[in-house]
């Protein structure tokens, strides 16, 4: 796959993510996935957790919901705050909110309607393969 073909299918799942079609946007992200080098395959894990994660709220899996939005946050912060073209510090921030959030809907202190799910600030020019990422 070449770098425009990634760039274009990173700006489909960030599209899809910031439109809360999570599902969707993990589709875009897993096609990403199968395409990186080791040292890149956490950036997109954890971005693919943080999606389903929050697909997971929208379907009232608090516990799934829970799980693996701590797991992406795990992976996404062992990266640079910006990284290939993704805000990683905004998405930390946002996603941790709304990890607190889900904990709050669980133990009763939280309405569901109130839960702020995170989104995606992306720059396509910011975009390299992770190929280039792993070879520098």
């Amino acid at each position: 796959m070449d770098v425009e073909e990634e760039r274009r299918l990173m700006q489909e799942a960030v599209d899809c993510f910031n439109a809360g079609k999570f599902f969707d946007c993990h589709e875009f992200f897993e096609d990403l996935w199968h395409e990186e080098p080791p040292r890149e395959r956490d950036f997109m894990q954890g971005l693919i957790q943080v999606a389903v994660g929050c697909e997971h709220f929208k379907r009232k899996n608090l516990k799934g919901a829970i799980s693996l939005t701590s797991q992406g946050l795990d992976k996404i912060r062992k990266y640079p705050s910006r990284h290939r073209g993704v805000r990683l510090s905004q998405l930390a921030h946002d996603a941790s909110e709304a990890l607190s959030q889900f904990r709050m809907v669980a133990s009763g202190q939280l309405a569901r309607a109130e839960v702020r799910l995170p989104s995606l600030h992306y720059e396509p020019t910011e975009y390299v393969s992770g190929h280039a990422v792993a070879q520098a």
